[in-house]
């Protein structure tokens, strides 16, 4: 009996249809695990930003300092009719890596929808230069601000602060989010970090005092 020198259509068939399912199987494991890391990005950048913002502003608050040139330390919470008038004005020494030197930072709410921001102006030869504005988180609508010192042995937060040599011993705040930010409509969801309040230790030595 003569030996097979090949294989017959139907064999070369079901080879066929066993390498698709294999390859097959192979893509739908790579297109889970794409989904998979997309949607662990997706996740993550929230997470990420509010980190990043948090930082941001208790690095500027932390800093606050009298600084010749700067004028006050400013804090207000409060409403004009209908208008918040949250803001906080204060000097500090150094603005960081991007604004190196003695800066006056006004932080407060645009009103025409850039959400919460961030004016950093430089101090030269004691005088205010011309401020640089920066958006710190699209979505805000308000700030809730307040001022810690100590009375008589006591702890107190005040609703307002204003002084030209002295900082609060603390600044708690907190955001104020549009309603469309918290549930995320066109999908840009307030970062989660930034609904908690922050509160930030402006002195390491709490004193006896308050303006």
């Amino acid at each position: 009996m003569r030996g097979r020198g090949g294989f017959t259509l139907v064999e070369v068939l079901v080879a066929l249809v066993v390498a698709g399912l294999v390859v097959a199987g192979a893509y739908g494991v790579l297109g889970g695990a794409v989904d998979a890391r997309d949607r662990l990005r997706a996740a993550r950048q929230p997470v990420l930003e509010g980190a990043a913002m948090r930082g941001a502003l208790d690095a500027w608050l932390r800093s606050a300092a009298p600084v010749e040139g700067a004028g006050p330390f400013l804090g207000v919470d409060g409403r004009s009719g209908r208008v918040p008038r949250d803001a906080v004005w204060f000097g500090v020494p150094d603005g960081g890596a991007l604004h190196r030197g003695p800066h006056r930072l006004h932080l407060g709410i645009d009103r025409e929808g850039a959400g919460l921001v961030v004016e950093i102006a430089a101090i030269r030869m004691g005088q205010v230069q011309q401020p640089e504005t920066l958006a710190v988180a699209p979505g805000i609508t308000g700030m809730s601000l307040r001022y810690r010192t100590r009375r008589g042995g006591r702890e107190l937060w005040l609703e307002s602060w204003m002084s030209e040599d002295t900082v609060p011993d603390a600044v708690e705040l907190r955001l104020v989010p549009a309603p469309q930010a918290v549930r995320g409509a066109e999908g840009r969801a307030l970062p989660p970090l930034l609904t908690l309040p922050l509160v930030v230790p402006l002195r390491a030595e709490p004193r006896d005092e308050a303006p």
